[in-house]
């Protein structure tokens, strides 16, 4: 258990260094592996860690720019309340304020 917290753990600082350069803009298909990677067991962690990075930028007040969401439509989000919509409109299950792997 310990190894996959560390895991976690890493792949979030990974994407959470990304998320603070303020030109960094993320793919669509990106978002969507990384939830599909928390839905899917073998890749848990790595979705847990990746959506906690997503999570803690907009909570410190960056936006993220997601490009490429169907039919090439980008994405701004700026607040949580927004980001966990986004997520529930690709999984009403996730709840990034609800559940307890993503507190």
């Amino acid at each position: 258990m310990k190894n996959r917290a560390m895991w976690s753990e890493k792949v979030k600082s990974e994407l959470k260094a990304k998320l603070k350069d303020d030109d960094f803009k993320i793919e669509g298909e990106r978002i969507r592996q990384i939830l599909d990677s928390y839905q899917i067991a073998s890749g848990h962690n790595t979705g847990v860690g990746q959506i906690l990075a997503l999570k803690e930028s907009i909570l410190e007040g960056q936006n993220i720019e997601i490009i490429n969401w169907g039919w090439d439509k980008n994405i701004i989000i700026t607040n949580i309340e927004q980001l966990r919509g986004f997520i529930q409109s690709f999984d009403p299950a996730i709840d990034i304020i609800a559940n307890d792997d993503l507190k």
